[in-house]
């Protein structure tokens, strides 16, 4: 008996969260890239992420799907490449703006960087859908 409950206690659940970024500007191309953190160490740190996923604009609706995420908080961060460098591109000066389009889980936008705790969801069961709107 014993044997069991420490086998059971080792294995985490898995989900899928499936993320739909709406209102992309498909007219410009390029890619969203969505990184996925699970814990609030470690957010907005590319390093720290459970995963991060790049998919091609190819319309005003574009759905992310990261599998094997553990139960628990998470949170995602997501912005659209528009010329294609792979990162997010700020304006230049005091005021550091994003020049391209970004969107944040639960559609915790705000100025300045988001919080983890707005953005936060829970994970729980076989699949999680997050519906965001991108801000340009």
């Amino acid at each position: 008996m014993a044997v069991l409950l420490a086998s059971a206690a080792c294995c985490v659940q898995a989900a899928t969260v499936l993320l739909t970024a709406h209102g992309v500007k498909a007219a410009v191309g390029g890619d969203i890239y969505a990184t996925l953190y699970c814990g609030e160490a470690g957010w907005l740190d590319p390093s720290k992420a459970v995963a991060t996923v790049k998919v091609l604009v190819r319309g005003e609706d574009v759905t992310l799907k990261f599998e094997n995420v553990p139960n628990g908080g998470c949170a995602i961060n997501l912005f659209h490449d528009e010329n294609g460098n792979g990162k997010l591109d700020f304006s230049a000066g005091m005021i550091s703006i994003p020049l391209e389009g970004v969107a944040v889980s639960n559609n915790a936008t705000r100025m300045g960087p988001p919080h983890y705790k707005k953005a936060e969801f829970q994970v729980m069961g076989a699949e999680v859908k997050q519906d965001v709107k991108m801000n340009y």
